[in-house]
């Protein structure tokens, strides 16, 4: 199995392997870099998707710069990814950062960044005028969400600090070359200036319309303008919005300054929205109520960061340290809960899930949990401000495994992704990490039980393909896992009998020149 590893130091990709040798034993290697273009330049967000039946992958970087790969196949049978597309300008200005980057519908490339500017690309009809749009949403912008409500209407919902929860529609009809204006926000022309009405709003950032629609477009050798270069930004209005009663207002600063909402995460499930807060809390709003919050539920003393529905009515929730948890929406209960789990302070993190939620295959067997959410083992993978990579097995009756815990060199991980090989996440950390460890069957099962039970490593071994370090861990029998760091200089060698081993990468370099950085990019990255 191969992950894809930013860097923040260096800003590059590393590929790192991870092999099981033994039924205790694990092989770690960090086998190349590329992609270097500099801690002011380094890669934020890492995506892989499938489009038209082929693996395609996103680069993000700090500067703004987006750039997709494809997934090519010479005659002689190596794969490579190729940069196909590159797009720029994805921020508003240079203090700007890209908050969230998505693939929608089979077929629209979302990013947002955290001052509202929302560029949605048409990646079938992308070469079109209309191929791709520009929007302008409320700020800032902590997470935002997207759904198809239909086959031309797209959901957004944003969230941020000081910010209300908002949701818009976009239409995607490109038959028509103009989109309908969005609805007008009306704001009150005179307000009550006595001590009973000051400040029962949260404080707003104002919104003006901003069209970059040159006023005179000069001529081209050829006689005209290009229409390329004509391009509309969009301030759209909200159709939806969150409201706070006063009494939950959480001071800052001083008593005329007040954070209305400070929400970090959020999720659509159906007409509901959910949303993680910085202080732990999860609320839940109605799209077809009024703005005012229907339930709150407090899960943990620090802000919940990671939402991802499993199903129509269970959520997935973590804090950004040491809890996981699984939520059933309709009754707004905790039915899973995975408490002190070496995760945070995190940098990056994802869950890996079954292909089903519901149903446990594991054996063969059906097992009775309380709670009623049966499915075969997940997993989470995380990294750490302390440069830390950690990996868990979550069963379904509350038990946690610590597969894995280690530091894969000197710098910061902002974003990791799974090499996409033919196979889904699942299966490709499940062959590595499943099938040895798995619960009996325990039919009379009639309470959770709380175990955490550790993988023993007994050797790791950490190569480094840039030649500066040298380290091998001999076999500790009363050591759960094996924490390692860089030390000393090695010769990177292969292991034999792994037919999936990485033998190299052949690159074509080509350097890309930005406004505000300089950083050389590797455009073909080749797999033998």
């Amino acid at each position: 199995m191969d992950l894809l590893l930013s860097t923040q130091d260096r800003g590059s990709i590393r590929v790192v392997r991870l092999s099981k040798k033994t039924s205790d034993s694990l092989d770690i290697s960090i086998k190349h870099e590329f992609c270097i273009g500099g801690r002011e330049n380094y890669i934020q967000k890492i995506l892989n998707f499938k489009f038209q039946h082929k693996p395609h992958m996103i680069i993000a970087r700090k500067n703004g710069l987006i750039q997709l790969y494809k997934k090519t196949t010479d005659d002689d049978g190596s794969s490579y990814y190729q940069l196909c597309k590159e797009w720029k300008n994805s921020q508003l200005n240079i203090h700007d950062t890209i908050v969230s980057v998505g693939f929608l519908n089979q077929q629209y490339l979302y990013s947002c960044s955290r001052d509202g500017k929302l560029i949605i690309r048409d990646l079938i009809n992308d070469d079109a005028d209309e191929g791709y749009k520009v929007y302008l949403i409320q700020s800032p912008v902590a997470d935002i969400a997207m759904k198809m409500k239909n086959n031309i209407t797209m959901q957004v919902v944003s969230c941020g600090k000081n910010n209300d929860v908002k949701a818009y529609e976009i239409s995607m009809d490109s038959r028509s070359s103009k989109s309908p204006s969005p609805p007008m926000t009306t704001y009150p022309l005179s307000i009550d200036l006595r001590y009973i009405s000051l400040r029962n709003q949260p404080l707003r950032r104002s919104l003006t319309s901003l069209n970059l629609r040159d006023e005179y477009t000069p001529p081209t050798r050829g006689g005209s303008g290009s229409p390329n270069s004509d391009r509309q930004v969009s301030t759209l209005s909200p159709i939806w919005s969150s409201l706070t009663h006063y009494s939950d207002y959480v001071y800052n600063a001083h008593s005329l300054e007040k954070i209305s909402n400070w929400i970090v995460s959020v999720a659509i499930m159906g007409t509901n929205i959910l949303c993680g807060s910085q202080f732990g809390k999860l609320v839940l709003y109605n799209l077809a109520s009024d703005g005012y919050p229907i339930t709150t539920l407090t899960l943990s003393q620090f802000p919940i960061l990671n939402l991802k529905p499993i199903s129509d009515d269970l959520l997935m929730y973590s804090d950004s340290m040491c809890k996981v948890g699984i939520l059933r929406v309709s009754l707004m209960k905790i039915v899973l809960q995975y408490d002190d789990l070496k995760i945070g302070p995190m940098s990056h993190f994802q869950y890996i899930l079954p292909g089903s939620i519901g149903t446990s295959t594991t054996k063969g067997h059906r097992r009775k949990i309380s709670g009623g959410v049966k499915f075969d083992p997940m997993y989470v993978l995380a990294t750490t401000f302390d440069k830390r990579m950690v990996i868990y097995k979550l069963f379904d009756n509350s038990r946690s495994e610590l597969l894995l815990d280690c530091k894969l060199g000197d710098s910061l991980i902002p974003s990791v992704s799974l090499l996409n090989k033919n196979r889904s996440d699942y299966e490709m950390i499940h062959s590595i990490f499943g099938n040895d460890d798995e619960l009996s069957d325990s039919s009379g099962l009639d309470e959770e039980l709380v175990i955490t039970k550790k993988r023993r490593l007994s050797v790791i071994r950490e190569k480094y393909d840039n030649r500066i370090g040298e380290l091998e861990t001999p076999k500790k029998p009363k050591q759960q896992f094996v924490n390692m760091s860089r030390h000393g200089s090695i010769e990177e060698e292969l292991a034999e009998g792994d037919s999936e081993l990485l033998e190299g990468i052949s690159t074509r370099t080509s350097k890309t020149t930005h406004e505000h950085n300089e950083c050389d990019e590797i455009h073909d990255v080749e797999f033998k």
